[in-house]
């Protein structure tokens, strides 16, 4: 299914907010040691995982709700 506009909108917007957030944090700084590219690597890999599988339950919501919306029209 392709993303609506205001899914697109919103997203860049959320985006836009977290860099805000973070310059304002001040946490961007650069890893320290090989170490420290590797937990974060993993770090990254699981959020992936984790934003992959939320996509898939909301995908699932979505269809649910529009069959549910079908059988109601």
């Amino acid at each position: 299914m392709k993303p609506q506009r205001w899914e697109i909108t919103a997203a860049v917007a959320r985006r836009q907010a977290a860099e805000a957030q973070l310059k304002k944090q001040n946490r961007s700084r650069q890893p320290q040691s090989e170490a420290d590219v590797r937990r974060l690597q993993h770090e990254l890999e699981v959020h992936q995982i984790e934003l992959e599988m939320q996509n898939a339950e909301m995908h699932a919501a979505q269809t649910e709700i529009t069959h549910g919306l079908d059988r109601y029209t």
